[in-house]
């Protein structure tokens, strides 16, 4: 089995097919970079609902509703505990897609705040942006930006 020294990219390392990173703070960005290359479609529902963690993580949610609704966050609390790349300072787009006829509107979960237009008006889409200011336990905060 080869390895190869790719130090000049940030102290990664290639053995057997599988790439080793030395810093763990380089390990969750890149992380965070990887998961933004692949969005996973996730149903975000169709009528008022909390959002689960990991469809809120999976980069694009849609909605087709009947009447508008209430899609609210999970909490900050389950958001930490579902990012597998966590870290203070790190942060993810996701996308709600709504085909419906009907206006959905993000709502925030306990220790999330929503900054910008929460509403995403029928047959559009809107881009946020997820930030995690704290994740100790207890005193977890996300912070989510409308782009």
């Amino acid at each position: 089995m080869s390895t190869y020294d790719l130090a000049k990219f940030g102290g990664l390392s290639l053995s057997g097919g599988q790439i080793a990173i030395a810093n763990a703070t380089e390990t969750a960005a890149i992380k965070a970079q990887i998961r933004d290359l692949h969005l996973r479609p996730s149903a975000a529902g169709n009528v008022a609902a909390v959002i689960s963690a990991d469809a809120l993580l999976s980069g694009l949610l849609t909605t087709n509703p009947g009447a508008a609704i209430n899609l609210t966050t999970p909490s900050a609390v389950a958001i930490v505990a579902a990012d597998t790349c966590r870290g203070v300072g790190l942060g993810y787009r996701f996308a709600i897609l709504n085909v419906g006829a009907f206006a959905a509107t993000l709502v925030a979960g306990a220790g999330v705040a929503i900054v910008g237009s929460a509403g995403v008006a029928s047959t559009t889409s809107a881009q946020f942006y997820l930030y995690e200011s704290a994740i100790a336990s207890g005193a977890e905060a996300v912070t989510i930006y409308r782009l």
